[in-house]
């Protein structure tokens, strides 16, 4: 399980995506996500530790995605039309 990784297994771990949730992001990377700036804050910095592609699940308030090279981090709203009873698929109905 991911959250079971130490940080210096982190620094040597090659992925080319990773899926995380909020908590799973604050126990990797010690940023507390309230926002999606902070998840941004948080994609570059599992960036800089060799994950390539990174999304990060935020329930009600969407997604956010990273992906390597120039390409912005991009923070994929949830719809507020819909009524929300799994919020893991909430976040990807709008993508």
């Amino acid at each position: 399980m991911c959250a079971s990784l130490d940080q210096t297994a982190m620094k040597s771990l090659t992925l080319h995506y990773m899926w995380v949730y909020l908590i799973q992001t604050e126990l990797l990377t010690g940023i507390s996500v309230r926002t999606p700036d902070d998840a941004i804050l948080a994609c570059r910095d599992l960036q800089s530790r060799g994950c390539s592609r990174v999304i990060i699940t935020m329930g009600e308030m969407g997604c956010v995605v990273a992906t390597p090279g120039d390409s912005p981090t991009t923070h994929v709203t949830a719809p507020s039309d819909i009524s929300v009873v799994d919020t893991t698929v909430s976040s990807l109905i709008g993508s």
